[in-house]
């Protein structure tokens, strides 16, 4: 198997593997941040904070989605940028 090939089938079987785990971890920390907000939520509740505590809940729910949407908004403007600075030219002068 030529070296080029053997790193393709390398690439793909780490791509592979990586897309396979991602919904478990994505799953895992979001299962993670609801059972820590559980148990101060069933307090506040047993307290009468209703709707306080629908705020509360609705407003971390909506900074993590912010915050997951900022970060891959610029991890994805970064690697297009470094690839078309990079990639791209290789390209370009292995057609040449």
């Amino acid at each position: 198997m030529s070296p080029q090939k053997f790193n393709s089938l390398l690439l793909a079987i780490f791509a592979d593997w990586h897309g396979f785990w991602r919904p478990s971890a994505i799953y895992g920390v979001h299962r993670y941040s609801v059972v820590q907000r559980t148990a101060r939520n069933r307090h506040r509740m047993a307290l009468g904070a209703d709707a306080q505590t629908l705020h509360l809940i609705l407003r971390q729910g909506a900074r993590i989605g912010m915050l997951g949407l900022v970060i891959g908004t610029a991890a994805a403007y970064l690697s297009t940028r470094r690839a078309f600075q990079h990639v791209v030219p290789a390209l370009i002068r292995t057609i040449r």
